[in-house]
């Protein structure tokens, strides 16, 4: 039976307890991108450069126009990719270069259904400002102040490292 399961290549173990445990294990595990969840888990396995993906069902996220981007698509999945970086304070906006778009669309390929056309995007960015009132004591250098609030607003607001729990 774990022959069938595991194809006519496979070859028992000395513990056959262990040859099922881990043929369960494969067909518990993702093989196919069928529903949202899929789609980002597997776009995470695809590359450890990528720190999150997001999955948008019936959307082409590529389209040229905002209208078009918002039309309802059928049979469309469209894919946000946002990379990893090993020095967040480099970029506080981090996009999906095209090595790594190409690497999470290859890995998907086999994986997809047929019939469903992948879009892979990096995300949008919206731009925020703060307006604060800040009281300082008289011997605290206003430059130095200034320069390490807008430091911590940067930190707090970055999209991989920011956040009350940093995880962005």
């Amino acid at each position: 039976f774990l022959r069938l399961i595991n194809g006519p290549d496979w070859l028992p173990g000395p513990d056959p307890d262990e040859d099922v445990r881990t043929t369960i294990a494969g067909l518990r595990r993702r093989q196919r991108a069928v529903t949202q969840a899929d789609w980002e888990a597997l776009a995470l396995e695809a590359s450890p450069g990528l720190a999150r993906a997001l999955c948008v069902p019936r959307r082409n996220l590529d389209a040229g126009t905002e209208a078009l981007r918002q039309a309802d698509c059928p049979g469309h999945v469209s894919l946000v990719l946002v990379p990893g970086l090993a020095d967040p304070t480099i970029d506080p906006a981090p996009q999906p270069g095209p090595d790594l778009i190409d690497k999470v669309a290859a890995y998907l390929e086999p994986r997809r259904i047929l019939t469903t056309r992948p879009h892979f995007v990096g995300p949008t960015y919206a731009p925020v400002s703060v307006e604060c009132l800040v009281a300082r004591m008289p011997d605290i250098d206003e430059a130095g102040l200034r320069s390490a609030i807008a430091s911590r607003l940067a930190s707090f607001l970055h999209a991989l490292t920011g956040g009350p729990d940093e995880t962005g």
